[in-house]
């Protein structure tokens, strides 16, 4: 008989010599079962797991019953359509750990016979698609500056195209800029694999670890959640992902560093260290500055309705709020509230600012729809080029095709939306925006995973490295998220 201790399968037989009978376990058995899996760590153990504990007593103990559901009425399950979800509080990384007293969910992130093969499928094509994106965009220039043949060859087929652009010239435009990008994007991604290699296990004299965890696997995290999948499908294409209609306000909200400016001043207007307080303080501060000054005269329940509009604010709308107000005149009461109103002096600079940047953002769309046009239009051009060029290899066309097969397939990379839209779910909270700390938090959470992933002695190499490469949404989802099917059942 075996029995899941902090996820893992472990034999009753390891157990007789405190007293537990291998054959009828007894509640006592299971007592000290759950006291040995879960000792030191019983503040760790979430309701879902207690709940799994209970579970697994009664398929021990034998004492198996029927759990009747309890009539509900369609009231009372409108008010509990979600209550079987809950959010575990270690995003499931205690799951992945021995010895925590914490369902395993290890099983849940081993990857199949057909994910392991799509990992390695992804790895070659973050190795071959940037390495043909160099190769194709550098023989372009080559042979375009240094023989005269393919010039002229591709100046009489430019001309065979019945469309007054200078085609010629955004060939070369369009190799350089690929040249560019594939270089930047390939010694990234180097440069966090050999910080990620040479942190070692231990971090460097100096550095600092921050929840437990070690840096190294910060950079491990960027490199294969963030540096691979870019590579997978690299090209000049990707721009039309910032022109594309449905995602455009999405990136709006991630363009704008309104409240980062507004943080900072607002901070210094508290009289605050840079960094020392969140967003809800000083939505706090200020929702509690208009509240008791010019709302002083309302009763308690219009006070507690205005300071409830108020609160959620982001510190950009919290600033624009308090500046409407009558408070905000009125310097001398800011003052003798230790407060420095001279931060907020030349608040002009905020809105300027503001407003340069939905100019540079709407340029920024239609330069990136522009160019994103202009790439894909040539390499379809190209690919004709290749098809009636006698100097070239008959091969040397197929391999572009399929080329650029993979880099149209990419142009939005769905592994990166489906995985930005699950972290923005559960970290960016109720406005659907990352801020800086939420930013942070979640870099933690992935490094804190990929360093359970990467030393858990569960895993062999090969699991390790599929694990890597092909964790997505789902994962996530299964690792944070909990399900209590008895509550769904009910409702």
């Amino acid at each position: 008989m075996k029995l899941s201790e902090g996820g893992e399968l472990i034999s009753l037989d390891g157990l007789a010599g405190s007293g537990v009978s291998r054959r009828h376990p007894s509640r006592g058995d299971y007592a000290r079962l759950v006291e040995r899996a879960t000792e030191g760590t019983k503040d760790l153990v979430t309701r879902s797991d207690s709940l799994r504990w209970s579970r697994l007593k009664r398929v021990v103990t034998s004492e198996w019953t029927w759990a009747e559901s309890q009539p509900m009425s369609p009231e009372d399950a409108m008010y509990q359509l979600l209550s079987h979800v809950k959010l575990d509080p270690d995003g499931g990384i205690l799951n992945i750990e021995k010895g925590t007293g914490q369902a395993s969910k290890l099983r849940a992130l081993k990857k199949d016979g057909l994910e392991s093969t799509l990992a390695v499928i992804g790895a070659a094509r973050a190795v071959g698609n940037p390495t043909l994106m160099l190769c194709f965009a550098l023989s372009l220039l080559y042979r375009y500056f240094f023989q005269e043949t393919y010039r002229t060859h591709m100046r009489h087929q430019c001309q065979a195209i019945r469309l007054h652009v200078p085609l010629e010239q955004l060939y070369v435009i369009c190799a350089v800029m690929e040249v560019a990008v594939a270089t930047y994007c390939v010694l990234r991604a180097l440069y966090h694999g050999l910080r990620a290699y040479c942190y070692g296990n231990k971090a460097p004299v100096g550095s600092t670890t921050t929840l437990g965890c070690n840096y190294k696997y910060m950079y491990v995290a960027e490199f294969y959640l963030r540096d691979i999948p870019t590579l997978q499908s690299l090209s000049s294409l990707r721009l039309l992902a910032y022109a594309h209609p449905n995602l455009i306000s999405k990136n709006a909200r991630l363009f704008t560093s309104k409240d980062d400016i507004a943080r900072a001043m607002l901070e210094k207007f508290v009289d605050r260290e840079p960094n020392s307080c969140d967003d809800e303080q000083l939505a706090e501060r200020l929702a509690g500055l208009i509240v008791q000054h010019d709302h002083k005269v309302c009763d308690e329940e219009q006070q507690i309705q205005e300071a409830h509009n108020l609160v959620d604010l982001t510190p950009y709308n919290a600033l624009m709020r308090f500046t409407k107000s009558e408070v905000f005149e009125d310097r001398g009461h800011l003052v003798s509230q230790g407060l420095k109103p001279e931060a907020l002096d030349k608040l002009w600079r905020l809105h300027l600012i503001t407003a340069l940047e939905k100019v540079v953002f709407v340029v920024a769309v239609f330069v990136c729809a522009f160019f994103g046009v202009v790439e894909f239009f040539t390499k379809v051009c190209r690919l004709s080029l290749l098809l009636t060029d006698p100097h070239v290899y008959w091969w040397t066309p197929v391999v572009f095709f399929v080329f650029l097969v993979n880099q149209s397939m990419g142009m939005i990379s769905i592994q990166e939306l489906l995985r930005w839209r699950v972290e923005t779910f559960i970290f960016g909270g109720s406005d659907a925006v990352v801020s800086a700390e939420e930013k942070y938090t979640m870099s933690m959470y992935l490094a804190l995973l990929m360093e359970k992933v990467w030393t858990s002695k569960s895993l062999s190499l090969k699991e390790k490295m599929a694990i890597m490469l092909q964790l997505d949404d789902d994962d996530l989802q299964r690792l944070i998220v909990e399900e209590r099917e008895r509550h769904k059942g009910a409702t």
